[in-house]
C-alpha cells in the first residue's frame, strides 16, 4: 500500500513552480481570479512590490499528524490548512510530491519514523511546514497517572482515586499492556481499574501480568486505601497517583 495514499486529481497551475511554462486562454483566467482576489483588484497590483506580497504571500497555517507514535504500518491521519494548494512529501520517501488542495485529510501508513511535510508557492513566495510520525515496535516504560488536584480525583471514607481516561489520545489502537508496576519510590498499596479487570500492587507485589495483552487505550482507574489515622486533607497523602506501564504493538 502507498503509504501517501492517492492524491485527489488537481492541477497546480499557476500556484506551483513545477507548473507548465505555457499559458492558456483558460489558464489567464484563472491566473486574473487569482490576481484579483490575492491583490485586491488589478489596481493594487499595480502599486509597490512589497504591498503585493504582503497581500498574496502563501502560509501553511496548520499541518498536524493523529496519531503521531504508532506501530509498523498502522494508519495515521494527516490534516492540514494552508492559504492555497500545494505538495505533500515524505522522508524518506515512499512516493512522488502529492498535491493537494488547500485544505483536508488523508490517511498514510509509515513502516518507520516519517517526517511530512507540505509546501506551498506561489509568485511571492514560498511556506513550508513539518510534521514528524514516530514508527515504533517497541516503547519506553510509561507512567500514567493523575494529580490530586485533578478533576477527577475522589476522596471518600476508605480511598482517595483518580481517572486516566485515553480513550482519546495520540496513541496508537495496537498498543497493548506488557506488565504494570509501582513507579520506583512508591511504596503505597494502589488499585487499578483497566478493562473489565481488577489488581492490587504493593511493596510485596509490586510488579503484574494481569492486564498483559489489553489495549493501553481506555479508562484507567488508580486509588490508594487510606492508611490507619489517614483523612483526605492528610499530609502524607501522595500528591498524585501513578502507574507504570510497559507497552508493545499488539503485531
Amino acid at each position: 500500500m502507498n503509504p501517501l495514499g492517492k492524491p485527489e486529481p488537481f492541477d497546480p497551475w499557476p500556484f506551483s513552480p513545477l507548473a507548465s511554462s505555457g499559458v492558456s486562454r483558460r489558464a489567464r483566467g484563472r491566473s486574473s481570479i487569482f490576481l484579483r482576489h490575492c491583490g485586491k483588484g488589478r489596481r493594487a497590483l499595480l502599486g509597490p512590490w512589497f504591498l503585493a506580497a504582503m497581500a498574496c504571500s502563501p502560509a501553511v497555517r496548520a499541518l498536524r499528524a493523529e496519531p503521531n507514535v504508532t506501530c509498523p504500518g498502522d494508519p495515521a491521519s494527516l490534516t492540514w490548512d494552508a492559504s492555497m494548494a500545494g505538495g505533500l512529501t515524505d522522508t524518506p520517501s515512499t512516493a512522488p510530491t502529492l498535491w493537494v488542495p488547500n485544505s483536508g485529510s488523508m490517511k498514510v501508513y509509515p513502516q518507520v519514523k516519517t517526517t511530512y511535510r507540505l509546501e506551498v508557492h506561489n509568485w511571492f513566495g514560498s511556506d513550508a511546514r513539518e510534521v514528524d510520525i514516530d514508527v515504533r515496535s517497541s516503547f519506553p516504560t510509561k507512567t500514567l497517572g493523575r494529580s490530586l488536584s485533578d478533576p477527577s480525583a475522589r476522596c471518600a471514607q476508605d480511598q482517595v482515586s483518580v481517572e486516566v481516561d485515553l480513550t482519546t489520545t495520540g496513541w496508537s489502537n495496537d498498543l497493548v499492556v506488557q506488565s504494570v508496576r509501582l513507579p520506583d519510590g512508591v511504596h503505597r498499596t494502589l488499585h487499578v481499574e483497566h478493562d473489565s479487570k481488577e489488581l492490587t500492587l504493593d511493596d510485596q507485589n509490586r510488579e503484574s501480568n494481569a492486564l498483559t495483552g489489553s489495549p493501553v487505550l481506555g479508562r484507567w482507574i488508580l486509588s490508594t486505601p487510606l492508611t490507619e489515622g489517614e483523612v483526605c486533607s492528610s499530609p502524607t497523602i501522595p500528591p498524585s497517583l501513578g502507574l507504570a506501564v510497559e507497552l508493545s504493538c499488539a503485531r
